[in-house]
This record gives structure tokens, C-alpha cells and sequence, in this order.
């Protein structure tokens, strides 16, 4: 149903029927005929709404119990410290008991009330609320990500499967072929006309997905392609025309910012970096305490480029080289006073400088610049921090402050 549609995501779209559900249910006496009538004016399956409200109440109760162990364990040693004060009366095993029994009467009491809050209506989410939503669903299928292919790409395609013989292009916007990360599935996918995502124009279509399932769906003369509502599945002309053809579609589908994957995926085998770009020159970002520098993301196995981002200098492990050149970029950003802002180097003591800060990065085989940049990395090496460098302002501070 229209009512129900997001253009983002088909989590979203049920998500909004689900609260919609609910509301309409818990503001009625006639809870049950209430959700029928809902369902059948709104095109939904009314047991599986039920369900999914019953699932939501088991969820709420398992929430609010955790909820409610974890303010118990704060007070626990307050309940322990008053039984022992009431050992000290006479009547202590009696106001033992009833204190028992009626704390186990509040905590059942305060489980009920607090699911019955976890399980209230669904406010809509906000824009903020929604990019997270978005993200929270996408680090769950960081292994189901689909990309969408380019121009030249679809045409490839199509001309493999014998849909392109007249050497024009064949493509329908209503199939344009994705192409999943996952290196054992080589074949296209399809977002499922059933899906609020699935669109008509290519240009509207978002370049990347994750999806919660793959479904194959033969078709031939006898069938018909429901998709297209060309009779023979195929396009006019195909050489495979009149024969049964098979795709792949994808479901449960959700728009995924390309840039949200390195964040989403920072840690996994799914994401890597290239090497340090030389334009835009790195940059120190006192926020953060580290050199950064501009990287390709790469994501997946097929190794899809992302949009370039800023991130922390990457040193590879056991690599000198690596950390030398981080470690040369921190000695440039210091001298150029981009480090410590009452350290400007560049204007107050320029004339005490023997080389130009970027001597650092452009001649790292400089004896002056090799013995600067070998010092603070036995400064580490001493302390026995492994694969690191004094490559930071804090660090620098504490080297100081060691050794002044």
C-alpha cells in the first residue's frame, strides 16, 4: 500500500505500518476486530501484524527485565547491608520474609508497567533517527551489500545472456542489474518489483543496497514475466526468446550511503584502505591527536571503491617504511605550526629553521631529517610500544615532560 512507502528502505516502510498498527489498536476497546478492519482498509495480513505484536510485548519484557537487573545490582548492596541490620531484632526472620515477598510483588509490578512503556506507540522516527536506523540495519548485512551497476556494466550483462543481438542496448529500467559482494555469486540481481526501492528510472535507483535475501524466479512463454508484462520474459528480438530464462531478485531491500560503510565495516575483513593519497596533502587534526590523510575505501571482495574520506594514517604492521612516512608527515605539520598552535614555527622561528618544513616529507633521505625522525621514533621503541611512534601532541607532550 502506498501509505506504507520509503523510498529508503522496506525496513522503514513496515516499520511505519507496524507503529500505524498499533496505534489504531491500543486506542480501541475492540483490540482484535479493530486490527482486522485496520488490515483489510490498509491491504496488511492481519495475523502476521498480530504476531508481530505479540513478538514486540516478549521483547519489551525481556527489555525491561534487563532493565531492571541492572538498577537491582546497584542497590544490591544497600539490600544486603539493611538484612543484616534486621538480624540484629528479634522479629529480623519474619521482616526477612515479607520484605522478600514484597520486593519480588514490586519488581514483577515495575517488569509489567516498564514493558508496557517499551511496547507503547511507535513515534515516528526523525530525519537524524532515520540515518541512524539506516545504519544500524546496514551493519547487520555488511556481507549483503549490492552494488549497482554502471552503464557499461548492465550492457555486458545483457549481451552475455543473449539480450543484447541487435547491438543496441536492451536494458529495461525495470531490471537494471546489481551486482552483490559476494564473490561465489557471479550472476546479476534484481530489486524485487515488490519492493518500495524498485523504480522505474536508473538515475533514481540507489547505487548501493543491502538487502535480506536472494530469490530466483524462473520464467517462460507459459508464465509470462510479471515484471515486465512482456508474454515471453525476454526483450523483442532476443535470441533466447521463447525460451525460459531465470533471475535473481533481491528483497527486503534498504539504501545504503556509500560512506557509511568504512564507519560501518572499520575492523572487518569487508573494508580496506588504499595507499595514502599526495593530494589533498595529509593534515593534523587536533581533535582527534593524529595525523590524517585522503584514502580510497575499498569495500567487499570485488573491492568497490568508496567515496574518499578522511582517516588516520594508516601504518601497517611490522612495515618501517609506513610508519617513517607518518611519522615524516608529523615532523612537517609540527614545523609548520599545524600541531601546537603557540608553536608556529614556520613565522616565529623561521630563520632558525636550517631546511623548509617540507623537506621532511620531500627528502626523508636528508641526514637532518632521518636523524629527527629516527629520535622520535626511539623514543617509542625504548618504551617498548611496538609499531608506534611519537607521531602525536600528547605523546610529544609526555616525551617532554619525561625528558624536558
Amino acid at each position: 500500500h502506498k501509505t506504507w512507502q520509503d523510498t529508503r528502505s522496506d525496513a522503514l516502510a513496515l516499520l511505519k505500518a507496524v507503529g500505524a498498527y498499533g496505534h489504531a489498536c491500543s486506542g480501541s476497546a475492540s483490540g482484535d476486530q479493530t486490527g482486522v478492519n485496520f488490515c483489510r482498509d490498509f491491504q496488511l495480513h492481519q495475523k502476521t501484524m498480530k504476531e508481530i505484536s505479540q513478538l514486540r510485548w516478549q521483547l519489551s519484557k525481556l527489555g525491561a527485565a534487563i532493565r531492571l537487573d541492572f538498577k537491582r545490582r546497584g542497590a544490591k548492596a544497600l539490600e544486603e547491608t539493611t538484612y543484616e541490620n534486621d538480624l540484629e531484632h528479634d522479629d529480623a526472620p519474619s521482616k526477612s520474609v515479607t520484605k522478600a515477598q514484597s520486593t519480588k510483588s514490586n519488581a514483577l509490578d515495575d517488569r509489567v508497567q516498564l514493558a508496557r512503556q517499551l511496547s507503547g506507540s511507535i513515534i515516528p522516527p526523525s530525519k537524524v533517527e532515520k540515518d541512524f536506523l539506516l545504519q544500524l540495519i546496514g551493519s547487520g548485512f555488511l556481507d549483503q551489500v549490492a552494488k549497482k551497476m554502471s552503464k557499461a556494466e548492465a550492457r555486458a550483462v545483457m549481451t552475455k545472456a543473449g539480450q543484447d543481438s541487435r547491438g543496441k542496448i536492451a536494458l529495461s529500467p525495470k531490471r537494471w542489474p546489481y551486482q552483490v559482494c559476494n564473490m561465489n555469486i557471479d550472476e546479476p540481481v534484481y530489486i524485487h518489483p515488490h519492493s518500495y526501492l524498485y523504480n522505474k528510472n536508473p538515475n533514481e535507483l540507489p547505487d548501493f543496497v543491502v538487502y535480506g535475501e536472494i530469490c530466483k524466479v524462473v520464467k517462460g512463454n507459459d508464465a509470462g514475466d510479471a515484471t515486465t508484462g512482456n508474454p515471453s520474459g525476454n526483450e523483442p528480438g532476443s535470441e533466447i526468446e521463447g525460451r525460459a530464462q531465470s533471475r535473481s531478485y533481491i528483497r527486503q531491500v534498504t539504501a545504503i550511503n556509500p560512506a557509511w560503510l568504512l564507519g560501518l565495516g572499520k575492523g572487518t575483513a569487508q573494508c580496506s584502505l588504499s595507499s595514502p593519497l599526495e593530494q589533498p596533502m595529509p593534515r593534523y587534526s587536533r581533535s582527534n591527536d593524529y595525523v590524517e590523510c585522503i584514502v580510497h575505501p575499498m569495500y567487499g571482495a570485488r573491492k568497490w571503491k568508496l567515496p574518499m574520506q578522511w582517516v588516520e594514517y594508516p601504518i601497517k604492521k611490522n612495515d618501517s617504511g609506513t610508519i617513517f612516512k607518518r611519522t615524516s608527515w608529523f615532523v612537517r605539520l609540527l614545523l609548520e605550526g599545524e600541531v601546537f598552535s603557540e608553536f608556529n614555527f614556520r613565522e616565529t622561528y623561521r630563520h632558525l629553521l636550517a631546511i623548509p618544513p617540507a623537506y621532511a616529507v620531500r627528502k626523508p633521505h636528508d641526514p637532518r631529517v632521518a636523524g629527527l625522525v629516527h629520535a622520535l621514533q626511539d623514543r617509542c621503541a625504548k618504551e617498548q610500544e611496538h609499531n608506534r611512534c611519537c607521531d602525536s601532541a600528547n605523546m610529544l607532550r609526555c616525551q617532554w615532560i619525561k625528558n624536558p
